[in-house]
């Protein structure tokens, strides 16, 4: 009978000890997983190379293999020229307020990725909103928008 309790006691401290153990490297994960990955918001210009927008204002597909990450998205490029290009200059060729609509952010306090298909360049910048309002709005008083999205990026 010694010998079945003394196998039981051996069981539950082994059991303890691993239970111990994984509650320990659970927490050791949970506490450094935030600075291992990188927070994204997803690709930007749903794929589209920012350079080639910027310098010939014209959507050209990038590839994933050439890729950067700058404000939490994830610029994709036609070739190494442009990936260099965005490394050197980034707010040349960033989307304004990390991608996000302006209008609804200032004016609701909520982030929303705006759409390519109501982006546009203003004063070198490009700027995705969200819909055709935003779009008429962002339009009508755009140094408000502008100075809103610019104090965004600098957060």
């Amino acid at each position: 009978m010694d010998e079945v309790a003394s196998v039981r006691s051996t069981r539950k401290r082994w059991f303890q000890y691993s239970l111990r153990s994984l509650l320990l490297a659970m927490l050791v994960v949970a506490v450094t997983m935030p600075f291992l990955v990188e927070r994204t918001h997803g690709v930007a210009l749903e794929g589209c190379c920012p350079v080639i927008l910027a310098d010939s204002n014209r959507w050209s597909q990038g590839d994933p293999n050439i890729a950067e990450t700058y404000q939490g998205l994830i610029y994709h490029f036609a070739g190494a020229r442009e990936r260099e290009a965005f490394v050197h200059d980034p707010e040349k060729y960033a989307l304004a307020a990390s991608g996000y609509d302006a209008v609804v952010a200032k004016e609701a306090g909520r982030k929303v990725l705006g759409k390519r298909r109501y982006g546009f360049r203003y004063r070198g910048r490009a700027y995705l909103l969200a819909d055709r309002a935003s779009m008429e709005k962002f339009q009508a008083s755009p140094a408000e928008y502008v100075k809103f999205a610019d104090a965004w990026n600098s957060d």
